[in-house]
């Protein structure tokens, strides 16, 4: 992805995310959490049917449209994204991060801000969540994006 001044609606930030943790970690209702930093900007134009889509490595060969349920914070001091499977998606796709496997996440709508830096290193924090339910067992995670200039 590139950092820029403005939203480029054809530009994507794609994130995998291989679970590893172990067969139980995860469930039919576990989802993610996505938190940026303030540099990055969603667009009031975002539409969760088009600008996130989902695609699971083991079933799936292509990214399905209208498989997203996101909310979204723009805060001040970040952006936090909830990714959840629609129920239509969770029909095909009943754990969205089963054990040993890898599952894609397409984001469109995205503003990295423009730096005046070869490149800009941005924190990315995770919270994968086991389930809905009060309380659930949560994995968290941190590495690092970049957006070339």
């Amino acid at each position: 992805m590139k950092s820029t001044s403005s939203i480029d609606t054809t530009q994507t930030f794609t994130l995998s995310i291989y679970q590893d943790i172990n067969s139980i970690a995860t469930s039919s209702s576990s989802y993610i959490e996505l938190y940026f930093s303030p540099n990055v900007v969603i667009s009031n134009s975002f539409d969760p049917n088009q600008d996130c889509q989902l695609r699971q490595s083991s079933t799936q060969g292509s990214y399905m449209s209208n498989s997203c349920s996101v909310a979204y914070t723009q805060a001040p001091g970040f952006l936090k994204i909830t990714i959840k499977p629609n129920s239509a998606y969770s029909i095909s796709v009943p754990n969205l991060f089963p054990y040993r496997s890898t599952t894609f996440i397409l984001l469109k709508n995205m503003m990295f801000s423009l730096s005046t830096s070869n490149k800009n290193l941005y924190p990315l924090y995770m919270t994968l969540y086991k389930s809905d339910v009060v309380g659930p067992t949560t994995y968290n995670y941190l590495t690092y994006i970049q957006a070339l200039p």
